[in-house]
């Protein structure tokens, strides 16, 4: 799902919503390991990283405000099917948020949810970890639903957003395999 204005105005209500949190976004996430908590917030300051100026880090103090809410939806073996949602919208929240903890978002070569998860798991899980990345060519990250109030009629808006297929099938070879 993806919010657009058609006009700058528009553009800036939509982003004032923003700022003020008015914005709902909720997220499925098929993360690398289990999580500590089934639910809860990562409340941690996201900035560039000073290595790679392309990603983004979790930081200490210098970084901005970034709050991400999570639910456990779905236990595999060896991941966590997750609904999250953003309190706040930086670059990469999620994937940094998750990555930073440990349990990056499954498929992120970027954050080390691909090869350097596969490589690190216990070599009973390796290939079935295998057959899932040889299925999909990005993160499991999906835009699952969006909520704000239309910037002129005032009206409520509500998108939702199925996953895609390749989503589906890594979830239903969990659903057999993973268990």
């Amino acid at each position: 799902l993806l919010l657009v204005a058609r006009t700058v105005d528009i553009l800036l209500k939509l982003r004032k919503a923003m700022d003020c949190r008015e914005i709902k976004r909720t997220y499925l996430a098929l993360v690398c390991g289990h999580m500590q908590a089934e639910t809860g917030t990562i409340d941690q300051p996201i900035g560039r990283s000073v290595h790679d100026r392309r990603k983004m880090v979790v930081t200490k103090g210098r970084g901005r405000s970034a709050q991400t809410t999570f639910h456990l939806l779905n236990r595999f073996r060896s991941y966590d099917l997750l609904e999250i949602t953003l309190q706040t919208g930086r670059t990469h929240q999620i994937r940094v948020h998750f990555s930073h903890l440990g349990h990056p978002v499954f498929g992120d070569p970027e954050y080390g949810g691909r090869e350097t998860w596969r490589r690190g798991m216990f070599a009973p899980e390796r290939p079935l970890a295998g057959k899932l990345l040889n299925l999909i060519d990005r993160q499991m990250l999906h835009a699952r639903r969006l909520e704000f109030t239309h910037p002129v009629s005032g009206k409520p808006i509500v998108c939702e957003s199925d996953p895609p297929e390749d989503f589906k099938t890594v979830l239903a070879i969990l659903e057999r395999e993973g268990q």
